[in-house]
């Protein structure tokens, strides 16, 4: 990538020189006229980032009616992009030296991380983003044509390329984020490449006040995600599989569509004056209250819309715990065992003609269907879920983020019987038992060879798609792991870091303010310090985190067979207590003995899995997973 940037540069100092060279009586002078305006400033080509540093848009731009919002808000995002860069990790920042903010860059800084998920283990999510980004490198075109249509066109797509290479690198190592980010752009990229319709009709004054405005509300979306992630690296929660960052934003997105609709309809329909009211109202319905404010009027206008982002996240937080998830999410197991078997009819009748369909039908996992669903004492005091995140983020060192999901990616060609899915499907409408344990054989190999685990996986995905509100964790006893202070086993210490992770998910779920005499204080979840001597302190939070829940949680448990020890028999008699709790409705699966679950479960409680029925079959197509 040095090479790349440095011959960028040669050949960017050369523009500059031809034209100077040329006698303007010369036909080539006009040519290198052209070259040397399309590569910016001499200033630029010496050090591409100098934008980022110098306030460069509070004088000339900020005077022009046309950009005067636009100038403000390159001001505001340059600031944060500073700040942005200097609190990422060394992981997570981008090398600026050996990059450049222009679309070249972009595509290289997308290339670079590619290259990174093509070393690492296949990933569903990180397939997609590759997928989305790809095709978001094809809108980019689109972005330079409109910006360069304003004045000081080239100093915006600097910016604008600068913020996006930074964005992408941040969010590489994280999943869900790299998902979210690469769905978000690439929505609105499309937004951006629909309303090209005549670019001969956008040097027009308005026209150019609309695509000032538009990017004014891009730079605050990408701002905003700026410091979305600002905040979730202080409560570390960036691997965090709760949030999902489109539909975060999506108020930002939406009016970022509605300004590209106003200029697709002034493109097409400028000589009617008739539209003109119309117009005008969807342009006040569809402007940030951010946009071209400073100072107080700056504070109040982000006040205001700070507000309206928690009533939002309030009214989705609301329609998570609805009743309806609970029956969507056991129609979709149902729905996905239908599309199954008539899939798997289909092919019989045409490889077998007119055969008799055996009894034991055998259905694949792995392909999700369309649509997948899936009193406390003391004072009162009102609470934010982001201080109680922080306050609790050393929780994060005790218990591994990778446990808390299983790639889908894996799941290829096993083969399980439609009553094995079924049954959970039953148990998911009903209202009771409220715990199910799915006890499976000892399997000899990793989690993607073990059909149960796969199916604990399964579940999670469909809950996810329904936006069912779900926890999870997988257990293990990870090699190389060392026995910290105060912990006499590791199967004691892995017992601990599930409830660690079972809390700190539960935070993800709280509600952005609450009133509770429940202390969530930073004073008790330090005293959690990764040693069995704060068990009773963790089981006492996780049974208060519970109670505080707006609505059931489904809670999925895989691999308690491993933490079977003399040692540990108590600590998961306390822990099943805490998951009878009328807030849960919890799936355990385990491919081993465990006496405890044995001694203490019912049988209605109780289901055998049988994994020699369980077959190997032709890998599914994973595009339901991915889109």
């Amino acid at each position: 990538m040095n090479n790349i940037s440095e011959s960028r540069q040669i050949v960017r100092a050369y523009s500059f020189e031809v034209e100077e060279r040329l006698p303007p009586e010369r036909d080539a002078h006009d040519l290198a006229h052209v070259l040397a305006q399309n590569q910016g400033s001499r200033d630029d080509a010496r050090d591409p980032w100098r934008s980022f540093f110098e306030s460069s848009f509070d004088s000339e731009e900020s005077s022009n009616p046309i950009t005067q919002v636009l100038a403000v808000e390159t001001s505001q995002l340059c600031e944060k992009w500073k700040v942005f860069v200097e609190s990422s990790t060394a992981r997570d920042r981008m090398n600026i030296k050996l990059s450049e903010p222009t679309m070249n860059g972009v595509i290289d800084a997308v290339h670079e991380v590619q290259r990174a998920w093509d070393s690492k283990r296949s990933n569903g999510r990180l397939g997609r983003a590759k997928r989305l980004l790809h095709r978001f490198c094809g809108t980019l075109k689109s972005h330079q044509s409109l910006l360069e249509i304003l004045p000081s066109g080239n100093e915006y797509v600097s910016i604008f390329t600068g913020t996006l290479s930074v964005l992408i690198q941040a969010s590489a190592n994280h999943e869900k984020i790299a998902e979210g980010l690469s769905e978000s752009l690439c929505i609105i990229s499309q937004h951006v490449d629909d309303c090209r319709t005549d670019l001969k009709l956008f040097n027009m004054a308005d026209m150019q006040a609309l695509i000032a405005e538009l990017y004014a509300h891009i730079f605050l979306f990408l701002g905003s995600i700026m410091d979305w992630m600002m905040k979730k690296r202080v409560k570390r929660l960036l691997d965090s599989f709760n949030d999902d960052l489109p539909s975060i934003f999506e108020n930002e997105m939406n009016k970022i569509k509605g300004i590209s609709d106003r200029i697709r309809n002034l493109a097409s329909q400028k000589s009617r004056a008739e539209l003109r009211s119309t117009r005008l109202t969807v342009e006040s319905s569809a402007r940030d209250l951010r946009a071209g404010f400073e100072g107080e009027k700056r504070h109040q206008a982000e006040m205001k819309h700070y507000a309206e982002s928690i009533m939002r996240e309030q009214s989705r937080i609301s329609g998570m715990w609805t009743a309806e998830r609970q029956q969507q999410l056991a129609d979709s197991i149902f729905n996905m065992l239908e599309e199954k078997a008539i899939r798997w009819l289909e092919n019989n009748r045409a490889e077998t003609n007119r055969q008799r369909l055996s009894s034991t039908n055998f259905i694949s996992l792995g392909e999700p269907t369309q649509g997948l669903a899936a009193n406390c004492a003391g004072v009162v005091s009102e609470h934010a879920s982001e201080a109680v995140a922080i306050c609790s983020r050393q929780l994060e060192d005790f218990f591994y983020r990778d446990r808390i999901r299983l790639s889908h990616e894996a799941f290829d060609s096993i083969m399980v019987p439609p009553e094995s899915f079924r049954e959970i499907g039953d148990w998911a409408r009903a209202s009771a038992p409220n715990l199910l344990w799915l006890e499976g054989p000892p399997v000899d190999g990793d989690d993607f060879e073990n059909p149960v685990t796969m199916m604990a996986a399964t579940v999670i995905a469909l809950a996810e798609k329904t936006k069912l509100p779900v926890i999870s964790y997988f257990c293990e006893l990870r090699r190389g792991e060392k026995l910290r202070n105060g912990n006499d086993s590791m199967e004691a210490q892995a017992m601990l870091s599930l409830v660690y992770a079972l809390i700190r998910q539960l935070i993800e779920l709280l509600p952005p303010f609450l009133d509770t005499g429940v202390d969530l204080s930073e004073g008790r979840f330090k005293a959690l310090d990764g040693s069995l001597g704060t068990w009773s302190q963790a089981t006492s939070i996780l049974t208060d985190l519970g109670e505080l829940m707006p609505g059931p949680v489904l809670c999925i448990i895989d691999g308690l067979h491993w933490l079977t020890d003399r040692g540990t028999d108590n600590y998961l008699s306390d822990l099943l207590k805490i998951l009878r709790g009328d807030k849960w409705k919890v799936l355990l699966f385990t491919t081993g003995r465990s006496v405890v679950l044995q001694d203490e479960l019912s049988r209605s409680e109780i289901s055998t899995v049988d994994v020699r029925s369980f077959g190997r079959g032709v890998a599914l197509d994973r595009q339901d997973f991915d889109e």
